[in-house]
């Protein structure tokens, strides 16, 4: 059946901000949306893109601000944490010298149960030939850099040797961590490893798990996710020396790994790329870029249910180049993408276009797409404890911004229906005690 959009359309105009072409269509988003940030006066917003996470005591959002300091060897990342109250739209600030090491910009990702997961590469300090791929944890409400747990997740001092964090994220009270092992004279090796928030030295396995078996195959665009409360992980990548795309499903209990499935092969207008993993009600689906000349065309996705790839339903209107993934999830029986559309002139960025659009099950459309924005960028989205998805945003196109608002989308992801059986079962009860009565 198809579900309908949960969407209080509050105001029907358009909201304008920052930038001259920036758009807000707040008819397509709950409520209002809130300045979340200006770099004019939050210089600690600037520096890198900023992201959300949930509040492990209420249903509080933390935007977070990361703050290089490049000129250390390596670079150190200090952070700003804003708390957005949804309920009062109350904003309050607090700065924390976190004091991570990092060779690069990392991954950074959230968890519901108030954790917070840096993933990068840096340098051993005790052996500056040495690298590690090293994981950065704390708790969301975090004071001070002394509660930040630093969990090494392996260290190569073979010369030549280079690793790659692909993805952070966290599922079940863990924390995993995708990662490749890139040699000069060797393939690419492809490996996992989780471990537990609240206790840093309790892992997934005793040594990282190594997801490609076949290790002549050239590995491009990587992408997992863990199904909640289910000991498998799917893992999706293009074998480029196949012109395929596979995924493999990972027994994290036993440590092992399936036998590639295909899920693709290139066509003649087509090249294809994995580019996301949707978690949702009982099945999972990969969505798949289509590729012509090396830009993004049009989507299609393989539903677990079905075991069939299908073209997503989304057209790239005339006047943009290409496309993007900004974000999906699960929305009831069905799930919903977020995707941006730009166009180019002279080879440069000059303008997009966000849309959701609902999907049924099979990949099929719910509804028409929705205009979110224009002239801007969703950086993220969010989905709280409660059910609720709200995405932050900035005004920038090209790479720089000015502002940033936080919104939310929806009211409610869950099944109706999960949610609605246990009030209907009370309901039942005392109907029978009043008849029996």
């Amino acid at each position: 059946m198809k579900k309908h959009i949960i969407l209080l359309i509050a105001l029907i105009f358009l909201f304008r901000r920052a930038a001259a072409d920036f758009q807000i269509e707040t008819s397509a988003i709950i409520g209002s949306p809130t300045l979340a940030f200006d770099t004019s006066m939050d210089t600690n917003f600037s520096q890198t893109y900023p992201f959300l996470s949930g509040s492990n005591n209420d249903e509080s959002i933390f935007i977070w601000g990361f703050t290089p300091d490049k000129s250390t060897t390596p670079m150190t990342y200090s952070a700003t944490r804003r708390k957005f109250n949804p309920q009062t739209f109350d904003l309050t600030d607090e700065y924390i010298p976190l004091n991570l090491r990092t060779n690069e910009e990392p991954l950074i990702a959230y968890s519901p149960n108030g954790y917070i997961g840096v993933a990068c590469t840096v340098a051993d300090a005790n052996d500056t030939n040495t690298l590690n791929v090293v994981v950065y944890s704390f708790i969301n409400t975090i004071a001070n850099p002394d509660s930040v747990s630093t969990v090494n997740i392996v260290s190569n001092s073979t010369p030549g040797a280079n690793y790659l964090v692909i993805e952070l994220f966290y599922q079940d009270e863990y924390f995993y961590v995708i990662y490749a092992q890139l040699n000069t004279n060797s393939p690419d090796r492809i490996f996992v490893q989780g471990f537990l928030t609240s206790n840093p030295k309790i892992t997934t396995f005793t040594t990282p798990l190594e997801l490609n078996k076949d290790n002549n195959a050239e590995i491009h665009q990587i992408v997992c996710a863990k199904q909640p409360n289910n000991s498998s992980m799917i893992c999706s990548w293009r074998v480029e020396t196949q012109e395929k795309v596979v995924y493999v499903l990972v027994d994290l209990t036993n440590g092992t790994v399936s036998e590639e499935t295909t899920i693709v092969t290139d066509s003649a207008n087509y090249r294809f790329l994995p580019d996301y993993i949707i978690i949702a009600d009982g099945y999972f689906v990969i969505i798949l870029d289509q590729m012509q000349d090396g830009k993004i065309k049009r989507f299609s996705a393989q539903v677990s249910t079905t075991g069939e790839t299908v073209i997503l339903p989304f057209t790239l209107k005339d006047g943009y180049s290409f496309a993007n993934v900004s974000a999906a999830g699960r929305y009831y029986d069905g799930w919903f993408g977020l995707i941006r559309s730009t166009s180019e002139e002279d080879g440069q960025i000059s303008g997009t276009e966000e849309v959701f659009q609902l999907v049924n099950q099979d990949g099929s459309a719910n509804g028409t797409a929705i205009t979110v924005l224009r002239d801007g960028r969703v950086l993220q989205g969010l989905e709280l404890s409660d059910n609720s998805y709200w995405i932050l945003c900035i005004d920038g196109v090209t790479g720089d911004w000015s502002k940033g608002y936080i919104m939310k989308l929806f009211s409610q992801t869950a099944v109706f229906g999960d949610l609605l059986r246990p009030m209907l079962a009370f309901i039942s009860l005392m109907l029978s005690l009043v008849i029996l009565l």
